[in-house]
This record gives C-alpha cells, structure tokens and sequence, in this order.
C-alpha cells in the first residue's frame, strides 16, 4: 500500500497534486514547488521515513527523549494536524522530557505555509527564552 501511495503522487499531474494538497494547508505554491520534487527518489525516502517511524523504534526514540530530558525544548501542536496523532500524546511528551508547548489555532500539518508569521513568532518567542 505504501508503494501505491507514494507512486500515486510520482504518477499525478501537477494540477491533481496542487488540488490535493492545496486544501491540506500546504498553499497552491508551496504545492507546486513541492510537486517538481516529487520523484522516486523522494517516494523512496517517504517509504523509509513513516518505516522507520514504525514500533519499536519510536519507543526506543521515546526511551533516549525521557532518559535525556531537556529544558530548553518545543513540541508544537498545529490545531488542526490530522497527522501528528492526538494532541494529548503532544503534551504528555512534553511533561516527559520537561519541554514547552506551543499551539498553533487554525492550521495543520502545513502550518509553516498556512501562516509564516504565527510560525516564526512562535519559533522566535521559544528561542529568545
């Protein structure tokens, strides 16, 4: 199923790929910058990447993120990421590791296009502290 995934956006014209992805939050022309990169090469590391995201990894990622701690981290949580699980497993990472937590109202997994200025103002505020 992977496979057919990531072929599927290889194979789709440029118009399908923007009318796909344009209402997800990622913009027609970060859309269309993206679709000129969407090759096989990028399929295969798309495959390798959700993959390597698989159990048990991201338990053993989970295991070095508690036992390390850190202060001076952030886990963003986009409102409306439909990707990015529920928000509470956000938060609990948070309190685990002793990170901040920032919310973005109104946007999704895209939310560095839906809205560059809340994204740098946050990213600014988290790094000035």
């Amino acid at each position: 199923l992977g496979e057919a995934a990531v072929q599927g956006m290889v194979d789709v014209d440029e118009q399908t790929f923007v009318t796909m992805f344009e209402p997800l939050g990622m913009g027609v022309t970060v859309a269309r910058a993206v679709k000129a990169h969407v090759n096989e090469a990028m399929a295969r590391c798309i495959l390798a990447l959700y993959r390597d995201a698989a159990q048990p990894q991201m338990v053993r990622l989970g295991e070095r993120l508690v036992a390390r701690g850190t202060s001076d981290g952030l886990v963003i949580i986009a409102e409306n990421d439909r990707y990015a699980g529920p928000d509470g497993h956000h938060t609990d990472v948070a309190a685990l590791i002793g990170a901040s937590v920032a919310r973005l109202a109104g946007v999704g997994h895209w939310w560095m296009c839906q809205d560059p200025v809340a994204g740098a103002e946050m990213l600014i505020a988290h790094w000035s502290r």
